[in-house]
């Protein structure tokens, strides 16, 4: 069964850490149905302002008979409560998930590219002083600091 589903990025980021979105929602449907975490009557979540709309294709057999019971738009069983629920409370930790993908942004992306450069302009000033130790000493530890935020940011 495919839901289209309003959802904020935040909430579509934090999903996409842990695989597909469609995945990763019917992983959330089975733990609840392995009893690990209730999906009934979860809280209300924030309005649809400024969400996209997402389609995402339904297979957990329990949560499909529970919609035999209930309408699709029922509050008692809404899959948008339930994945703003398990992101918002942070359900995942408790449940011991491990990101799968580490997260993609525009943003860092377009960071470490500044990284890269930030080096390349590091090392020509080592090779245009080299014969200054204290140079050479300053720009080796620059390069060390800069080295270990690039990886900080690439690995979380």
């Amino acid at each position: 069964m495919i839901q289209s589903i309003y959802l904020h990025k935040y909430i579509v980021d934090t999903l996409s850490l842990f695989g597909d979105l469609s995945v990763v929602v019917n992983r959330i449907l089975q733990e609840g149905a392995d009893g690990k975490i209730d999906i009934l009557d979860r809280p209300a979540c924030m309005n649809r302002d400024g969400a996209g709309r997402y389609n995402i294709t339904i297979t957990q057999p329990e949560y499909l008979e529970l919609l035999q019971c209930y309408s699709v738009n029922s509050p008692k069983i809404s899959i948008r409560r339930i994945i703003y629920w398990f992101v918002d409370f942070a359900i995942y930790e408790q449940l011991g998930w491990r990101p799968t993908r580490k997260y993609e942004d525009k943003s860092l992306q377009t960071l470490c590219r500044h990284i890269d450069k930030a080096r390349a302009s590091i090392a020509r000033i080592a090779l245009l002083r080299k014969y200054d130790e204290e140079t050479i000493k300053r720009t080796s530890s620059i390069d060390d600091l800069i080295v270990k935020l690039k990886e900080y940011l690439e690995n979380g």
